[in-house]
């Protein structure tokens, strides 16, 4: 019997940790194809012809999904906070230029910055 309880308290911890891990990766996601739909919509504000083809907003996400790990991933790591956030600003900048100059067209680009002005 203290076997059978000891091991249903394992299981039940292994489920509630499993699920925990879970929840956090959909959160991330989620936030990724928020940011992509946000990109999206800037542009087609600018431009409605211009919007984002899927393969487009699937690299995207993932460049996304990518960012905010490394990121997060700096921040875990630990240091001085000057140089985290110096850290994270390159992560975010390289994955801006990324996105701007292997992903979106040239009418893409110009439809966003349209958009701004």
């Amino acid at each position: 019997m203290p076997y059978l309880k000891s091991t249903l308290l394992l299981l039940l911890t292994v489920c509630c940790l499993g699920t925990g891990f879970g929840q956090k990766s959909n959160k991330v996601e989620k936030m990724a194809m928020e940011k992509t739909e946000k990109l999206n919509q800037a542009i087609i504000a600018g431009d409605a012809e211009e919007a984002l083809t899927a393969a487009q907003a699937k690299e995207i996400t993932a460049l996304y999904v990518q960012m905010t790990k490394d990121v997060r991933a700096v921040k875990k790591a630990g240091g001085a906070a000057d140089a985290i956030k110096a850290e994270q600003k390159t992560i975010r900048k390289a994955v801006s230029q990324k996105i701007n100059k292997e992903i979106l067209t040239k009418d893409q680009r110009a439809a966003k910055r349209k958009e701004k002005e």
